[in-house]
């Protein structure tokens, strides 16, 4: 029953299940190994790794001890990953997938002969293993071994003709090797298989670059930064692309490049700090800030629950899962991790703020307002929670209410510019618009940098009738706004009207 649920993605039903069935048999193997793996799809690492060890424990399987070793290489906790997959290796020497996962490992501490022999050994095992086979040509690319990835990557098309990941990579070999039309038949085979990779988009540009089909590599660059926005080869491509021609364009995309190569730098420091020391909780905790910053959400939930798992009360950490969780609309395991941040650090401000934050997300008004109202029972002078009550009442038309909490929180914190802007609001719906006037200039006064306060004063001028203000405050917004380009299109459609 378990497993059917979760094939309907049904999977909180289907956990439930899963748990029911091993209260009834607590010696039941396969649900300690299903739910292992539900756990780590979910995230949910300290659980799954549990799971794990009871299923290893009532039933040696070199499965479950590859599913334990790829949870220790997601934590860079690369000594015990590497156990891991040698207790598969123990049990059966032939099994596949953990000579595959131990030599992703060498290859990853640059021990490229061990990584080699262990790839190839696995792909000559098991021929459907395609992962094997496209790692194996990448390995042979770097060396230059280009014929034997050619041959490798055939192997990987016999048993896996619709893997887009197979084709993009043929596409690559093809580029280098100058043989650019198969080269651009796989690449765009490749998009046709999976449309929404970023990096085929990058691989196309680089075949255009090379063939001088400038236009399409741009555009192909610009398709790949739209998907992935962190895609630091594709931003310092473009800004190569785009100097001499479009230079703002071009100064702004360089600076992203640079600030994008700074990231990926501390990944990389992170990183080697935790190979030598899995503990530190410091680089674990930054290695999953500069994760999120990038993008790469899953790798930033997979660090933040890796140091949940060493202190599960840690309030820092857990805050920054629950704020991640609930912004990709996981508000259950948001609530869920807020609750149990909540049992551990109690009378916490800033978790009853996340939890009427999720609440109110997850459109339970009435639950937010109690989250929130416990904020500053706690602290009366907690600014953040009396504003988030003014938004709750903004939101229900209880527009004098939301005045008094906004002015609450100013009277908690002067300089909330947020508290400020949302008077500011709620007194132009009110239309009292001299009031809502001097709050959105008293934003720009405490923080010239809020940009959305020069569009609010627009549309405020433009509703009282004066045209030039409206017309300058409109135009200062759209030369400073850097944000979603919708509003400076409103904008300039405002200056149109006026």
């Amino acid at each position: 029953l378990g497993q059917i649920l979760i094939q309907m993605n049904r999977i909180e039903q289907g956990t439930e299940a899963m748990e029911r069935c091993i209260d009834l048999d607590g010696s039941f193997a396969p649900c300690h190994r299903f739910l292992g793996s539900l756990y780590a799809t979910g995230g949910d690492l300290e659980k799954a790794i549990r799971s794990y060890r009871r299923a290893v424990r009532l039933a040696p399987d070199p499965a479950i001890h590859v599913g334990m070793g790829e949870i220790y290489t997601t934590l860079l906790r690369l000594d015990e990953a590497t156990h891991q997959y040698e207790e598969a290796l123990r049990i059966d020497s032939t099994y596949a997938l953990a000579l595959y996962r131990l030599g992703s490992v060498r290859a990853d501490q640059d021990r490229a002969a061990e990584a080699t022999e262990l790839i190839e050994k696995a792909a000559s095992m098991q021929p459907r293993l395609t992962v094997a086979h496209r790692r194996l040509a990448q390995i042979y690319m770097e060396q230059n071994r280009d014929a034997e990835a050619e041959t490798t990557l055939k192997k990987a098309l016999v048993h896996g003709a619709g893997e887009a990941a197979t084709h993009r990579l043929i596409g690559s070999l093809f580029t280098k090797l100058e043989r650019y039309e198969p080269a651009e038949t796989a690449l765009k085979r490749a998009l046709e298989l999976a449309p929404g990779n970023a990096d085929t988009h990058h691989a196309l540009s680089l075949l255009y670059r090379v063939t001088d089909r400038r236009d399409d590599a741009i555009q192909q660059l610009r398709q790949c930064l739209q998907l992935a926005p962190s895609h630091l080869p594709a931003t310092r491509d473009l800004a190569a692309l785009l100097e001499g021609e479009s230079e703002p364009e071009a100064q702004l995309l360089a600076q992203r490049a640079q600030q994008l190569d700074q990231l990926v730098g501390q990944i990389a420091a992170y990183e080697q700090s935790l190979y030598d020391s899995p503990e530190d909780t410091e680089a674990r905790l930054g290695l999953a800030q500069t994760y999120r910053v990038l993008g790469k959400t899953t790798d930033a939930i997979a660090q933040y629950r890796a140091l949940l798992s060493i202190d599960a009360g840690q309030l820092s950490s857990g805050l920054q899962l629950c704020q991640l969780l609930a912004q990709l609309g996981r508000l259950e395991e948001a609530r869920v991790l807020a609750s149990d941040l909540l049992e551990r650090n109690p009378n916490q401000t800033e978790i009853y703020l996340a939890l009427g934050n999720i609440h109110r997300m997850a459109q339970r008004p009435q639950e937010a307002r109690q989250a929130f109202s416990k904020t500053v029972e706690i602290n009366p002078s907690y600014a953040q929670g009396w504003n988030n009550l003014g938004n709750l009442s903004l939101v229900g038309d209880e527009l004098q209410h939301a005045v008094d909490y906004f002015r609450k929180a100013i009277d908690a914190d002067h300089n909330y510019v947020e508290a400020h802007f949302n008077l500011g609001n709620a007194y132009r719906q009110l239309e009292e618009f001299d009031e809502a006037r001097d709050s959105f200039e008293e934003v720009l006064r405490i923080d010239p940098g809020f940009i959305r306060a020069h569009y609010a004063l627009g549309n405020l001028h433009e509703r009282t009738g004066r045209s030039d203000a409206a017309k300058k405050a409109y135009s200062t917004f759209i030369q400073k706004w850097r944000g979603d380009p919708k509003m400076t299109a409103a904008a300039q459609e405002a200056i149109g009207r006026l």
